[in-house]
């Protein structure tokens, strides 16, 4: 039941959101305009949302055997981390903030290691800043 609410409720949430973005012009590939990433990330979200809700309608109940165990430390300090990303983004630049703040949250969800999380913050923040900068020319802070 817990799962069938929480995929209900993010399909809804996922909806609201397309029908926001879908306000916005969406332009073409070439010439992007203010709703072509929030569109696109709209229609994958609801995509997404109407697949898990119909797989967990199809799935027996098992609400009885389900905990949920949250580490409240763990959550602080990412949301910590969110919060000082988006206060320093401005003076240390897009690239540089992602690149950090995506390392210190891996390392904060235990990934092992130094070189795996530095790999992937590295190669998320250089790659996300050429798609958007350089291939849609769309200027990040």
């Amino acid at each position: 039941m817990g799962e069938r609410l929480v995929n209900g409720f993010f399909l809804l949430c996922s909806l609201i959101y397309l029908a926001s973005a879908s306000q916005l012009t969406f332009g073409t590939s070439s010439y992007p305009r203010s709703g072509f990433v929030p569109i696109i990330v709209g229609v994958i979200a609801t995509v997404f949302s109407i697949i898990l809700f119909i797989n967990s309608m199809k799935k027996k109940d098992n609400s009885e055997e389900a905990v949920l165990v949250v580490d409240f430390k763990k959550l602080f300090k990412i949301i910590g981390v969110l919060l000082t990303y988006v206060l320093l983004i401005k003076y240390l630049g897009y690239v540089v903030s992602t690149c950090v703040a995506l390392f210190i949250i891996l390392k904060i969800a235990e990934v092992r290691g130094k070189i795996i999380p530095l790999i992937i913050a590295t190669s998320s923040g250089v790659g996300l800043f050429l798609l958007f900068d350089v291939a849609l020319k769309i200027p990040l802070p």
